[in-house]
């Protein structure tokens, strides 16, 4: 039987063993704030980043800690349990007493420390949620900024001054019909997919340096009906000989009260300005009109863009105007030639140019960065980071061209089972191969081996792009099996180039790759409609750190763009809802709404870019995911007003070619800004 004070021991011990798991159970909290804190690393790096890392630093510190003095007290309570199963059956020794009464002592100091641990680690628990939700809230407060300069870019560059400069002479009576008769359908359909359209009109009449009405000039107005009745009271008459004053008619369009910041000037002939160096025909004014210099009026028209943009456009009707505009061009002078032969011609030409000088614009207010960039645009240094030297290279690398062989680790996503699952971000892990098979559930890590060309092929908006090789074995590279192409941001600096940045990427990419599947197997793609493949992609981060620094060891690698297709590289749409109309199709812009819809707008895919292969599938690569979730998918994503406006210009076109109905409903989240 046991003394009294081994009872007491007992007790306390058992008490000590009782208490002990719940202890445990506590103590590893910092599980959970290690997960938080890799979501603080999605952010940009520069919110409270050097707080965060010195937190996470003592949160490891107080983990591993706590894990010591765990596994000295598992092996103290082990010891404990035996004394304590001898004392219950009297094998006990004085030894084993004593030594129970240290180990009473010793735990009990033990567990005065743990619990020590346990607070230390809730207090950096709470701090570091704290800290997380304080820097979620500043990234919150950027992408807000970010989304209302998005939004100011829109509507003012959907401040649209529209003039015609239009020949009036005889022959030109169809034409100017034309105009009065399309300029509701223009503005209606313009609207339809840029609905904040401030539009004003003018209207430039001009004939001949013989006739006595030789110019009738409506300034800017906002009334779409005043501008039909003012041309509807033109009459086409007059004109002496073959050319006309051109010249006069310019350079009272340079007078007008241009304001707004996308202007847009139509000229519209069937005949050449005076000056017989721009023509061969018979010409009463060989020297051209008289006092006007025609080429310095149309520079000054052009130059004419204030804070935004100037597009001059030529509607061609006839041929005898060609070789003026040839002349113009040897000039330095380019007019964008547009068919304007008839009727229908008008309205196309005339609606196309509008919606593409609004981007232009658009472009030009947003600095030119991917969240809204179309076109290639120059290099520029970030504020936040300092960008890299390269030269372009285009062709493909010599064989002492190519960087040494690196050995590589290769992330790529975990399979998407369901849309459902795009609610939260992807898992990822490490794979052994990358070959372009349907991605596994389970993943693993795989050394791999990478070299790449010393100088980028291509660049965008915001990512540089190198020929390379990825193969499980150094001796396969060189195999055609093993070429990939890898992007990597143009920039370098604190955060930019850090792995997570480059994960999300590759998460946007393959969001973008299974909706795709998803598309082509679903009855929204109507069976005349082409399929759609987004290349896969995944993450290649060499094992060696040393280029670490100037932001060349991570990079995303993706699948070499099938080369048998009959179309270029082309951009299709962007993400604010701009839609290159000269490369229209129906499967793209369906897809687009296929990705909106699918997710029960939580997202959509933009900015559609690539090629159409010989089979008729257009493969394509870098979209842009657009999200309710204003931290996910990085700086371009643009939000819920984005998505409105790219679901409103998708439907409107997909209405106006006659491939669907546009649905209102849409506006109600973009108006409500």
């Amino acid at each position: 039987m046991l003394s009294k004070d081994n009872e007491t021991s007992l007790t306390m011990l058992s008490m000590e063993l009782s208490e002990f798991s719940v202890i445990e159970e506590d103590c590893y909290v910092l599980d959970e704030i290690e997960e938080v804190d890799d979501e603080a690393e999605e952010h940009d790096g520069e919110i409270g980043a050097s707080d965060m890392k010195m937190l996470k630093g003592e949160a490891s510190h107080a983990k591993q800690s706590t894990s010591m003095l765990l596994a000295a007290l598992e092996a103290d309570m082990s010891e404990a349990q035996d004394l304590i199963n001898k004392l219950k059956n009297g094998t006990a020794t004085a030894t084993d007493k004593s030594r129970v009464l240290d180990l009473k002592k010793k735990i009990s100091k033990s567990r005065s420390a743990t619990e020590a641990g346990k607070v230390r680690e809730d207090k950096l628990k709470t701090t570091i949620r704290a800290e997380e939700e304080s820097r979620r809230e500043a990234f919150r407060k950027i992408k807000i900024r970010q989304i209302k300069g998005m939004v100011n870019s829109v509507k003012k560059a959907e401040s649209v001054d529209l003039a015609f400069i239009v020949d009036a002479t005889s022959s030109m009576g169809p034409h100017i019909e034309a105009v009065k008769k399309n300029i509701i359908a223009i503005v209606t359909q313009v609207k339809g997919s840029n609905r904040s359209l401030s539009l004003r009109l003018a209207f430039v009449a001009y004939r001949d340096l013989c006739d006595t009405n030789r110019f009738e000039v409506l300034d800017f107005v906002k009334d779409a009906g005043r501008f039909q009745t003012f041309v509807g009271g033109i009459r086409a008459s007059g004109g002496g000989d073959t050319p006309e004053d051109m010249a006069g008619g310019i350079q009272h369009a340079n007078a007008l009260s241009w304001r707004q910041a996308t202007r847009v000037a139509f000229i519209v002939a069937d005949c050449p300005c005076h000056g017989r160096e721009f023509h061969s025909l018979g010409d009463d004014h060989p020297n051209g009109t008289p006092g006007i210099d025609i080429k310095k009026e149309l520079r000054a028209l052009i130059g004419n863009c204030g804070e935004g943009t100037m597009s001059v456009q030529f509607g061609r009707i006839t041929a005898f105007c060609d070789s003026m505009i040839a002349r113009f061009v040897q000039d330095g002078i380019h007019l964008n030639v547009v068919d304007f032969s008839n009727e229908l011609k008008v309205k196309t030409s005339v609606t196309s140019s509008v919606r593409k000088s609004i981007f232009k614009t658009m472009s030009l207010a947003s600095g030119g960065t991917k969240a809204v960039s179309f076109d290639e645009g120059p290099k520029r240094k970030s504020r936040k980071a300092a960008l890299k030297p390269y030269s372009i290279e285009p062709r493909l690398p010599k064989s002492d061209e190519w960087t040494p062989v690196a050995s590589v680790k290769v992330y790529q996503n975990k399979r998407i089972k369901s849309i459902n699952d795009l609610q939260a971000p992807l898992s990822f892990g490490m794979l052994s191969y990358f070959d372009g098979k349907t991605k596994t559930d389970e993943t693993k890590e795989s050394k791999m081996f990478l070299r790449r060309a010393k100088a980028p092929f291509a660049e965008g908006g915001c990512r540089l792009a190198y020929h390379a090789e990825l193969a499980r074995k150094e001796k396969s590279l060189g195999a055609p099996k093993t070429k990939v192409v890898l992007k990597c941001f143009k920039h370098h600096g604190f955060g930019v180039n850090d792995r997570i940045q480059y994960l999300r990427q590759m998460e946007v990419s393959n969001i973008a790759r299974f909706l795709a599947k998803e598309y082509n197997n679903s009855p929204f793609r109507p069976a005349h409609c082409a399929r759609i493949q987004v290349l896969m992609s995944c993450v290649v981060e060499e094992e060696d750190d040393a280029n670490e620094k100037d932001g060349n060891r991570r990079f995303c690698a993706e699948e070499v763009l099938p080369s048998d297709g009959d179309m270029d590289f082309t951009k299709f749409s962007n993400n604010t809802g701009y839609w290159d109309t000269d490369n229209m199709d129906e499967t793209l812009l369906r897809f687009t709404k296929f990705t909106h819809e699918a997710t029960n707008s939580y997202l959509m895919v933009t900015d559609l870019q690539g090629i159409k292969k010989e089979d008729g599938t257009y493969c394509l690569t870098d979209p842009i995911i657009l999200c309710n979730d204003n931290l996910r998918f990085g700086h371009t994503n643009l939000g819920q007003q984005a998505m409105a406006r790219c679901i409103q210009s998708t439907e409107a076109l997909l209405k106006e070619n006659g491939w669907g109905e546009a649905d209102d409903s849409s506006q109600e989240s973009y108006t409500m800004l």
